[in-house]
C-alpha cells in the first residue's frame, strides 16, 4: 500500500493502508495518516467510510460512529457498498447503534434526479 500511497495520495488506499499499519504495530503511522485524512476533510471531500474505517482502526470509535452518521447525510457510496463486510469495520458493525444507523441510511429519501 505504501509505493500506492506516495504514487496517488488517494484516499481509498488508505482503506488497507492504516489498518496494515496497527497490524504491523506502527501505530505512530497509522494515527499520522488518519490525521491527514481527518485535516484533508476539512479542506476537500473524503468519503465518511474511508473516515469511519481509519477512525476504527485506530481507536477512535466514538469518532467512527460519526463518520457513519456522516454517510447518511451524504449517501457516501462507498459506505453503502463496504459497510456489511470490510473486515477492518467489525467494531462498528458491532456497535449497538449500527443497526440503526443502516436503517437510516438505506431508508432516506432521494432527492434529485
Amino acid at each position: 500500500f505504501e509505493p500506492l500511497w506516495a504514487n496517488s495520495g488517494h484516499n481509498w488506499v488508505t482503506l488497507g493502508l492504516v489498518p496494515a499499519y496497527m497490524r504491523a504495530g506502527r501505530e505512530d503511522r497509522a494515527r499520522s495518516l488518519y490525521e491527514s485524512l481527518v485535516e484533508r476533510h476539512a479542506r476537500e471531500y473524503v468519503q465518511p467510510f474511508v473516515l469511519a474505517l481509519g477512525a476504527t482502526a485506530v481507536g477512535e470509535h466514538e469518532a467512527a460512529i460519526r463518520f457513519c452518521e456522516a454517510a447518511i447525510g451524504g449517501r457516501d457510496m462507498l459506505f453503502a457498498l463496504f459497510n456489511r463486510w470490510w473486515p477492518d469495520f467489525e467494531r462498528v458493525r458491532a456497535d449497538r447503534r449500527y443497526d440503526d444507523i443502516l436503517v437510516r441510511f438505506n431508508s432516506r429519501e432521494l432527492t434529485g434526479p
